[in-house]
């Protein structure tokens, strides 16, 4: 007993008040949209720590006939601030989010996959419900009794009153550490935030803002497994913090990068924006790709490299009556010659040999024809 009252001490475990109870749906959807008076929801799905909503309409067909069943579904785990009186999703991001676009409340922001949304008629029967012939969504006659037995199903909730962030980020990494496997970039944000929540939040603003006008033309999974924070965070490690180079793979170097960032460190949003803003201003709708609306990672990795290290020449090309369409084309000349695609030809995320061919190639100056 002395050395576990060492341990909590050590990890500041000993004062932690844990309440459990039973709760229904009805009144979490009362909760998320019920609002504070600084108008943030009571109920907040997705902290910081959090991964991305990802499930498919298969795991949210079976959670929903799980509830109607009746069947039960493992604890739900809340952070309460007793001041505020808010609740924060410690583990079950992915249940909560699934029961709140099922009714049609979830926040637009949540869902990567419009195509996927979850609607009553569009479930798909699993397991248990399948096996009656005659049983059909979309010809379900007791819709409402469906809704109803929902709202009024009761979840296990675990409660943790007044938890500060690393003791809620501490509980989520033993919750999640025998589930679903982190990504490589969840486990890299997961490190940023023990670092610097400061820097996580300037990365995620700048991925929010890139995001927006759909630069990297990333796949659905792609941007659930947050590639579009490893490609910005390798930008900005790579070049900008200009980090070595040396090891077997980009995980490698980005891991050990992470590792060095300082607790008052944050992401220069204006001046990583307006690089971006500069390629899809030369090579328009997507600027990343080779024409097919394909996101090609040694395509980024050039025109990144190339267009920091030329910024101020490249703005200034229209004093000297150089058109954009000009400066269009010797990219392309590039990028679509032989040479570039026999170098970068079955390109790997981590590909070290691959990168600093790009990194190289954008060092060289490029000719420019203005006829």
């Amino acid at each position: 007993m002395e050395i576990l009252n060492e341990y909590k001490k050590l990890f500041h475990l000993q004062n932690i008040n844990t309440t459990i109870n039973l709760i229904k749906i009805e009144e979490f959807l009362f909760w998320y949209n019920n609002k504070t008076v600084w108008k943030s929801r009571n109920l907040i799905i997705k902290p910081i720590y959090q991964r991305k909503y990802r499930w498919d309409l298969t795991k949210k067909s079976q959670l929903v006939e799980t509830m109607i069943l009746g069947l039960p579904i493992p604890a739900i785990f809340l952070s309460h601030d007793t001041k505020n009186n808010t609740y924060e999703i410690i583990d079950w991001l992915q249940r909560i989010a699934t029961i709140l676009e099922f009714f049609w409340e979830l926040e637009e922001e949540f869902i990567i996959d419009n195509k996927k949304s979850i609607k009553l008629e569009w479930l798909e029967a699993w397991t248990f419900l399948k096996k009656l012939k005659s049983f059909n969504f979309k010809k379900f006659d007791t819709e409402e009794e469906i809704i109803n037995s929902i709202k009024n199903y009761e979840i296990i909730t675990i409660v943790f009153n007044d938890l500060n962030e690393k003791l809620k980020y501490s509980i989520f990494r033993k919750l999640n550490s025998n589930s679903e496997k982190l990504t490589d970039q969840e486990l890299r944000n997961n490190n940023i935030i023990n670092k610097s929540v400061k820097f996580y939040e300037s990365l995620e603003d700048l991925a929010q803002q890139i995001s927006s006008f759909d630069y990297f033309w990333l796949k659905v999974k792609d941007l659930s497994e947050y590639k579009d924070f490893e490609l910005i965070l390798r930008f900005y490690l790579l070049k900008v913090k200009e980090s070595e180079i040396k090891w077997k793979s980009i995980k490698d170097i980005l891991d050990r990068e992470v590792e060095k960032i300082d607790e008052n460190e944050v992401i220069d949003i204006k001046k990583i924006l307006k690089i971006f803003e500069f390629a899809a201003r030369i090579l328009w709708r997507y600027p990343f790709s080779k024409g097919k609306r394909k996101f090609s990672p040694p395509v980024y990795d050039y025109v990144m490299w190339f267009i920091y290290n030329n910024y101020d020449a490249l703005i200034n090309l229209h004093k000297v009556r150089i058109s954009d369409l000009a400066v269009k084309r010797a990219f392309e000349d590039v990028i679509y010659s032989n040479e570039f695609d026999k170098k970068t030809w079955l390109w790997k995320w981590n590909s070290v040999s691959k990168i600093k061919y790009a990194i190289e190639e954008s060092e060289k100056p490029f000719e420019i024809n203005n006829k």
